[in-house]
C-alpha cells in the first residue's frame, strides 16, 4: 500500500494535507495479476501437426506448468489486493467519523491494515465479523507466508528428524492447511475461493458499507482535508446522486487546473 501525502500552508499558517488517489492504478495491479492467473491455470494446447499423440508425461508437463504461473500470478494478485485495500481504507476515512484534531494520520497510514479495518468498520457486527476473518486468514496463509521468507506462524514450516521415519513436518495437525501441503501455493480451487471472497467483499464496500468512499476512490480525485474543502465533500456525500454532481463538478476543475485551461 503506498498513498502520498501533499503539505501545504495555507494563508493562516495552518497545516494542509491533500492524499493523492491512487485507487485505479492499485486497482489495475490487482486485476492484472488476477487476470494473468485465470488464464495461467489453464493448460496451454499443444501443437499437434506433427505428432497428434500426447503421452502422459507431456500432459502432466503441461498441467505443472499451468499451476506453477496460476499459483505465482495468485499471489501476486492478493498482494495487490491487500495493497488496494490498505489504500481505500485510508481514503475511507474521513468519511468514518474523521476528526482532525484527535486523528493522527501519519499513524493511522502506519498501522498494520487489519487496525486500520478495525478503525473504518465494526468488527463486531457478524457480517463485518465473516470477512475479517476470512481476510486474515487469506493474508496469513499466503501474502505474509511468502512476504517474510516462505514461513509460516507456528513453526509450521519446520520439520524434526525422527529416527527411521526422517523428517516430518514440526506441526502435524496444522500441516494440511499449510501452504506447502499441495503442490503448489495456491491451487485452482483455492484461487477461485479466494477471488470469490474478494469479489463478496469489495461488493459490500461500494454497496453497502462504504458507498461514498468507493465513489470517491473510483473517481480519482486527490483527497484533500482542508477544513473548508472536507465539510463539503462530507456533506455531499450524504446523497449518492448529489455525490456525483459534487465528483463531476470538482473532476472538471481539476482537469482544467492539469491542462492550465482557466
Amino acid at each position: 500500500m503506498f498513498a502520498y501525502i501533499m503539505i501545504s500552508l495555507c494563508g493562516n499558517e495552518k497545516l494542509q494535507i491533500t492524499i493523492a488517489n491512487h485507487f485505479h492504478t492499485l486497482d489495475g495491479q490487482y486485476h492484472y495479476f488476477r487476470e494473468q492467473a485465470e488464464t495461467s491455470y489453464i493448460p496451454q494446447e499443444r501443437d499437434r501437426s506433427n505428432d497428434p499423440v500426447e503421452g502422459a508425461p507431456e500432459i502432466l508437463n503441461r498441467n505443472l506448468s499451468a499451476g506453477r504461473s496460476g499459483s505465482f500470478n495468485a499471489l501476486a494478485m492478493i498482494d495487490a489486493y491487500f495493497s488496494r485495500l490498505e489504500h481505500f481504507l485510508v481514503l475511507a476515512l474521513p468519511f468514518s467519523n474523521y476528526d482532525r484534531q484527535s486523528d493522527n494520520l501519519v499513524d493511522f497510514v502506519g498501522m498494520v491494515w487489519s487496525d486500520k479495518l478495525k478503525r473504518i468498520l465494526n468488527v463486531s457486527e457478524t457480517s463485518v465479523q465473516a470477512y475479517y476473518e476470512q481476510l486474515v486468514s487469506v493474508k496469513e496463509k499466503y501474502r505474509n507466508t511468502f512476504a517474510h521468507g516462505g514461513f509460516e506462524k507456528s513453526g509450521q514450516s519446520f520439520y524434526f528428524h525422527l529416527p527411521r521415519f526422517g523428517a516430518i513436518p514440526a506441526s502435524m495437525s496444522g500441516h494440511r492447511e499449510s501452504v506447502h501441503f499441495n503442490l503448489f501455493p495456491v491451487e485452482n480451487d483455492s484461487f477461485n475461493n479466494i477471488c470469490k471472497l474478494f469479489d463478496e467483499f469489495d461488493n459490500y464496500l461500494k454497496n453497502d458499507a462504504l458507498v461514498s468512499t468507493w465513489q470517491f476512490a473510483d473517481s480519482g480525485l486527490d483527497l484533500v482535508l482542508e477544513e473548508k474543502k472536507l465539510s463539503e465533500m462530507l456533506a455531499a456525500s450524504e446523497d449518492v446522486e448529489s455525490f456525483e454532481q459534487w465528483i463531476d463538478r470538482e473532476g472538471y476543475i481539476a482537469e482544467m487546473y492539469a491542462n492550465a485551461d482557466y
